[in-house]
């Protein structure tokens, strides 16, 4: 079948806007009692919110002074403000209504992914339909967070540069909207600027001559740098920093690499009773992660020197699933580093490492449906390589592309109904309906409400709250003293285990001698009230 033929590529696309559609209709039946909440998707909403009032971008949430926000960038909480005041929405509501199109749009361009991948329609429908049916990508869009929406820019930037690197010279528009939306992808995460290492190392690896590399690469800046700077003066503006992140060495623990090697895991085996086997016998799950993780850095060096030598004679891999490749390691790197000298508290979870997902789906796909011609986009002269273990690879990327067809879709129900029945994290009926929220409501206005949750506080009470500093203990004084007068609350949640951590004894200064005026298993209350 030709992918030239107008019939078949028109039944594809509406194909792929089913898949879509479906995917809207799947972030809506799955939270009818709203999207996920956490402390940064408060934090977003938040923002939002501050935006259509006229605030800035700003922290809101805080009673104290309000400050610019430069932690992270502004585009996600940006995009629920505009759709909130097209709908006439809060952005809390906005936020589900963005998530829903973004969880349809990002399986649309998956699709078409696939199928300039290879070639294939059905490579394209299968990888849309495996992005539609994967429970932990999902759960992704089911949170009011940016993940989604820069999903949906990495895809266009790089559907943008594989159709600039189509022909033997560059297209140079092609290349100037894949930099457009690689500087939107920024100013959705800052994360992105792997993305940006990524397709910057694939601009002087593929085009065939230094002339053309240097050009297509200038391209590319020239529509990701008028984003890129302008945030970060803005940043340095503002708040005195480009990013808001201090260099300081702190390396990756055990603790935390042990969590991205289960998160990793848990996607690539999403079989329950595989999936334990495995941890009750971590050496051969360290080897299976290793063996991929290996195998996906080898390739992308083994073509990449040859690209970088070679530029005229080395034969083109296929560009897509390169940049996926490529874009695996790069992010995986920049994330290690990223966590080794600005923020050891980043967390090796499904959120943070979604993108990374989105990429091994895409070389599965790949690894099961190669191009018609075996090596990528046909080359002059470029001869086919060949190997032993390029048909094992494809019996075995078929055999679990199978085995995930059969499993995902009922993985998904589950996942599905659980969030049916409350909606995750800090929007819950526990947190809803809890009576601490209820009295925080009714405080007098000025009343301060000290808490080890500020942005749920905010959420559920429309009250912007003070958060603690458990290093300062002299900050506990001065709670204690102002709860003392009635002039300040203290609203404690998960009160076991923050005794157990670093807020020990700052706690036992700051709860000395003060009444308890509501103490449930969710949450206590210390204060006198009216």
């Amino acid at each position: 079948m030709s992918v030239t033929q107008p019939k078949p590529f028109r039944l594809f696309l509406l194909l792929l806007g089913i898949i879509a559609f479906a995917g809207v209709w799947l972030i809506k039946i799955t939270t009818p009692n709203g999207m996920g909440l956490t402390d940064d998707a408060i934090s977003y909403i938040a923002a939002a919110r501050a935006l259509l009032n006229g605030q800035g971008f700003t922290r809101i949430w805080l009673a104290s002074r309000i400050k610019p926000i430069t932690h992270w960038p502004p585009l996600f909480s940006a995009t629920i403000a505009a759709a909130g005041m097209v709908t006439h929405r809060d952005p809390a509501r906005a936020a589900r209504f963005v998530n829903a199109l973004l969880f349809g749009g990002n399986a649309f361009l998956l699709g078409l992914l696939g199928w300039k991948m290879t070639r294939r329609y059905t490579g394209g429908l299968l990888l849309a339909v495996l992005f539609l049916f994967n429970p932990m990508l999902l759960t992704r869009h089911v949170y009011a967070l940016s993940e989604p929406l820069y999903i949906f820019f990495t895809l266009l930037s790089l559907l943008a540069l594989a159709w600039g690197l189509e022909k033997e010279s560059s297209n140079r528009r092609a290349i100037l909207l894949a930099g457009i939306f690689s500087g939107l992808a920024y100013l959705t995460r800052y994360a992105a600027l792997s993305l940006l290492a990524t397709l910057s190392l694939l601009l002087l690896l593929f085009p065939r001559s230094w002339k053309e590399r240097f050009r297509a690469l200038g391209l590319y800046w020239a529509g990701t740098l008028p984003w890129v700077l302008s945030w970060m003066l803005r940043n340095e503006i503002v708040g005195g920093s480009a990013t808001n992140r201090a260099l300081q060495w702190h390396p990756p623990s055990i603790e935390t690499l042990r969590e991205g090697a289960y998160t990793f895991l848990r996607f690539i085996v999403p079989f329950p009773k595989l999936q334990l086997s495995l941890i009750k016998h971590p050496l051969w799950m360290y080897a299976l992660l290793g063996a991929l993780g290996a195998g996906i850095i080898g390739w992308v060096l083994l073509h990449g020197i040859r690209l970088f030598w070679k530029m005229k004679d080395a034969p083109r891999p296929n560009p897509l699933a390169y940049a996926s490749a490529l874009y695996f390691v790069v992010y995986m790197g920049a994330l290690l580093v990223s966590i080794s000298l600005f923020d050891a508290a980043t967390p090796l979870n499904d959120r943070i490492l979604s993108p990374m997902f989105v990429s091994l789906l895409t070389l599965l796909v790949c690894a099961a449906f190669p191009r018609a011609d075996e090596t990528g986009y046909p080359q002059t002269g470029a001869a086919s390589p060949r190997n032993g273990i390029r048909f094992p690879l494809r019996a075995l990327a078929v055999f679990f592309l199978s085995a995930l067809l059969l499993y995902l879709p009922s993985a998904e129900r589950q996942t599905v109904q659980q969030f049916q029945e409350s909606a995750p994290g800090f929007a819950s009926w526990r947190w809803q309906n809890s009576e601490v929220m209820a009295l925080l409501r009714e405080l007098p206005e000025g009343t301060l409400i000290y808490t080890n949750q500020p942005p749920a506080v905010y959420f559920w009470t429309n009250h912007p709250a003070m958060p603690f500093f458990p290093e300062d203990l002299s900050q506990a004084e001065d709670i204690h003293e102002q709860v003392l007068d009635g002039k300040a609350v203290v609203a404690l949640w998960n009160t076991n285990d923050i005794k157990a951590s670093r807020y020990d004894e700052f706690l036992k200064i700051l709860l000395d001698g003060l009444p308890a005026r509501q103490k449930t298993g969710l949450g206590d209350l210390y204060g006198t009230l009216p």
